[in-house]
């Protein structure tokens, strides 16, 4: 699971005592809607600087274990009438997400943590307002590159 280190992430992971992922708080899986807050029960193990683990958006798989998360979900909660009824998924929407994945190889032990990116370099603007943010973030970003021709 890539991840990076956030004030008030939006993706959460919660990690264990030994630094192992155990489970999400996407909101959107977890039934609340928008971004959850960040609580002790979907971030880092009582994080002292207020941060947490916070999926960025890729995944890398070992196929034999998602190949046996899917086929687990799809018998737990597939029907050929409404499609996936996942608790915490649209229930309207016959909805099957790889966060559904990633929840499940999380609470079986089976996923780990790889710390791939900066604040800085998970910086969406979803908003007008969010453009100057961007604009300082995309800056520090572009301050590396001199790191790359070297």
């Amino acid at each position: 699971m890539p991840v990076a280190r956030l004030s008030a992430a939006a993706y959460p992971v919660a990690v264990d005592e030994s630094g192992l992922p155990r489970g999400f708080g996407h909101a959107k899986l977890k039934g609340e809607g928008s971004a959850a807050p960040q609580t002790r029960g979907n971030a880092a193990v009582d994080p002292p600087d207020g941060k947490a683990y916070s999926n960025v958006g890729l995944r890398l798989y070992k196929a034999s274990e998602l190949a046996a998360a899917i086929e687990c979900i799809r018998t737990q909660y597939w029907s050929a009438k409404a499609g996936y009824a996942i608790p915490g998924n649209d229930p309207q929407g016959g909805e099957f997400a790889l966060d559904n994945a990633d929840e499940l190889l999380a609470a079986q032990g089976k996923a780990r943590l790889l710390y791939i990116a900066r604040p800085e370099e998970l910086s969406p603007v979803k908003a007008f307002s969010d453009l100057g943010r961007f604009e300082r973030d995309i800056e520090l970003v572009w301050g590396d590159r001199a790191l790359l021709a070297e």
